[in-house]
């Protein structure tokens, strides 16, 4: 189910249509270590791997960080470290490495369930990071607002899909699902209080849309966005 058609999609051919080479990347955001989101962060010469981005400085919250280097048995199998190897603390490429440490409610097995609450951080101007515990430790979702104060939110895998936009709608793999869905209400309600668009990294049909509140008091798409 991961059969990539390389004929079709590189990301140095998605790179060239806007004019630029992976050389040219100055940051890289990594919501969360789990392959299929940063499983292009490196690549093979022979037996080493390299950074795909050689110039660029990654960032990443240090919880998650963490995790990925002794992951729990529910989402092991999605952490491999052949794709995030040579930013080690041992390697040249540590200065490349930039860990966040944004404050955020843990669910750890020895704190009760509360109400989840992340600060924000700052991180380049117009883009910020937040946490979310509920997928994976120590995911971070990205805020990039715009001159005119609107603002577009990377839902990552807390909102994957335009149908997880509905509050019960969670995924087998999230560790936490009642985190999940606590999570998701405080970012959509602030999506819709704010107008900010909620970018899908895995749906197959809407980019990105804006999100309402509906009478029963969940929450659905609005206006589908082309990017």
């Amino acid at each position: 189910m991961y059969r990539i058609d390389h004929s079709k999609f590189t990301l140095d051919q998605e790179l060239q249509k806007k004019g630029i080479t992976p050389e040219d990347i100055t940051d890289v955001i990594l919501t969360h270590l789990h392959f299929d989101h940063a499983g292009g962060m490196t690549r093979r010469e022979g037996s080493d791997l390299v950074p795909v981005f050689p110039n660029a400085k990654v960032w990443s919250q240090e919880r998650n960080w963490q995790l990925a280097w002794s992951p729990s048995e529910k989402d092991k199998a999605s952490y491999l470290t052949e794709n995030y190897l040579p930013y080690k603390e041992d390697s040249g490429l540590k200065n490349k490495l930039e860990l966040i440490q944004t404050r955020a409610t843990d669910p750890s097995g020895k704190t009760p369930y509360g109400t989840p609450d992340s600060d924000e951080t700052q991180i380049l101007p117009g883009i910020s990071v937040e946490v979310s515990h509920g997928h994976t430790l120590g995911m971070q979702l990205v805020r990039v607002t715009g001159d005119d104060g609107k603002s577009m939110i990377y839902g990552a895998d807390l909102i994957p899909t335009s149908t997880h936009v509905r509050v019960p709608y969670v995924m087998g793999y999230d560790c936490y699902p009642m985190y999940v869905m606590a999570e998701k209400k405080r970012l959509l309600n602030r999506a819709v209080d704010e107008n900010s668009l909620i970018f899908y990294e895995h749906c197959p049909n809407h980019i990105a849309t804006s999100v309402q509140r509906t009478p029963k008091g969940d929450f659905a798409i609005g206006q589908a966005v082309t990017l």
